[in-house]
């Protein structure tokens, strides 16, 4: 009947409208729209500030000219792909180098919104909260979220000291979190027992002191 499949033949449309819309939306979003949220919402991430740049006199005019080059060439592959951690990561390990240690943290903290275990931004976060921004909690957040996926020498090293010198209310968790250390990494055991040893003789703990000195003994005695 001529009513009803002129019905079918608009509902038919209606569908192919439908999906053409849809599909377009998708593209749009993909290539466009997505960027654009991202840019609004971190305007800074991806900038360069050169007066952010403090070890520029120190590191001589051809290194300086070298990196900042370098960090142009990645801000632009940037663009292209949000999504790379590899190049947010050397986006600021550039900064960081060149002395911008804000930028280095926004572009870092993008890499861990891609990559939550990214470990060598784990511990570069750590160590320029620690170091620059002198947020010792949040320096020691990205330690221990590193040592939730790898056991490593230097970054239990530096929890420690974070508790020992900074986080000084926490000094009671450096022995618990050392012998972890040689539970969770024994080829460094002898140098975990030295810190033991080190940090007892700061506190002039004479009863740990002879425990620890015994116990570094004992694997000399082995080897």
């Amino acid at each position: 009947m001529p009513g009803i499949n002129k019905k079918r033949a608009i509902l038919a449309g209606v569908v192919i409208l439908l999906i053409l819309v849809v599909g377009f939306g998708l593209v749009f979003w993909r290539f466009n729209l997505k960027d654009l949220i991202f840019k609004t919402k971190d305007p800074a991430v991806l900038a360069i500030n050169k007066d952010a740049f403090i070890y520029k006199d120190e590191m001589g005019e051809e290194k300086y000219l070298e990196a900042v080059k370098r960090l142009e060439e990645v801000q632009n592959k940037l663009k292209a792909d949000l999504s790379n951690t590899d190049l947010w990561f050397e986006f600021g390990v550039i900064k960081n180098y060149l002395g911008d240690k804000e930028g280095a943290i926004f572009a870092w903290e993008k890499t861990l919104e891609l990559g939550p275990y990214f470990l060598p931004v784990l511990n570069n976060l750590g160590d320029v909260y620690a170091d620059y921004g002198k947020d010792y909690e949040r320096a020691e957040s990205f330690y221990l979220r590193f040592l939730e996926k790898e056991p490593n020498y230097s970054v239990y090293g530096k929890l420690a000291d974070l508790y020992r010198y900074n986080l000084t209310a926490k000094k009671d968790q450096i022995e618990p979190l050392i012998l972890s250390a040689i539970e969770n990494d024994p080829a460094n055991k002898s140098n975990y027992l030295s810190y033991l040893l080190e940090f007892y003789k700061q506190e002039n703990d004479l009863v740990k002191i002879e425990y620890y000195r015994q116990q570094i003994k004992l694997i000399d005695s082995k080897e």
